[in-house]
């Protein structure tokens, strides 16, 4: 198991939002440079960044995604927004791993281009639910598909990874959804990236117990209720 530190982006600053609301935002002070120079310093190996102008549709933070990477030898992974070919050639050409939500659900046909473009192995399918519903468009639409059905339908596809943001847990620190990752984990041998609810080193030590490859931090660490020196001790 991993620890994946997360950053969330809006106007170019480090934000956190409750359950994806751009109107319930804390904003934090400090440089996203610096703050993943300091992880990767401390001995983190992969950081989580998410575009939320790109998910909402009012810009992009290109330009600062391009300046962490080149300022970290850590692996990042990138997603919000991503929802066309060109722009997930160029977002690629700078990190690691690029994460697809909204299209992979309801595009097909694009999503096979992305991959075609991009390489199958680069791509992590980000699934938000509620319940068994995948939710899309930046968590404001339920796309009528169901959580289980999507992540059997991409381990089938050649999906390596998938990322489970469970939405009512996100931000909010109650624990994550255990019922949903247990479930997920028991029916398929794809990697899980488990987001939403981890607020302590006990959460993070049930979810590793049932076989998660990996763990997203946002508020909590942003928050100070878990630091980053703490919970890499947990890897494997």
């Amino acid at each position: 198991m991993k620890i994946v530190p997360s950053i969330d982006l809006l106007d170019g600053k480090v934000v956190r939002l409750k359950q994806g609301n751009p109107d319930l935002a804390t904003f934090y002070d400090y440089s996203p440079v610096q703050l993943v120079k300091k992880w990767q310093e401390i001995g983190v190996s992969r950081m989580h960044i998410v575009d939320l102008d790109a998910t909402l549709e009012r810009g992009n933070n290109y330009e600062l995604i391009k300046t962490i990477s080149e300022s970290t030898e850590m692996e990042i992974q990138v997603g919000g927004g991503i929802r066309d070919v060109d722009y997930a050639k160029k977002i690629s050409g700078n990190v690691n791993k690029v994460v697809i939500g909204t299209v992979a659900v309801n595009n097909r046909r694009l999503f096979e281009e992305i991959c075609k473009e991009v390489g199958v192995s680069r791509i992590i399918i980000s699934l938000d639910y509620v319940g068994n519903q995948i939710m899309v468009n930046g968590w404001r639409d339920s796309s009528g598909i169901e959580l289980d059905k999507a992540v059997s339908d991409f381990a089938d596809y050649g999906i390596e990874t998938i990322l489970l943001t469970a939405i009512k847990k996100d931000g909010m620190l109650e624990g994550p959804d255990m019922e949903t990752l247990r479930k997920i984990r028991n029916n398929t041998s794809i990697q899980i990236q488990a987001s939403g609810g981890i607020s302590s080193i006990e959460d993070i030590n049930k979810v590793k117990e049932i076989g998660v490859e990996y763990v997203i931090l946002g508020r909590a660490l942003h928050s100070k209720i878990i630091t980053i020196e703490r919970a890499i001790t947990l890897e494997d």
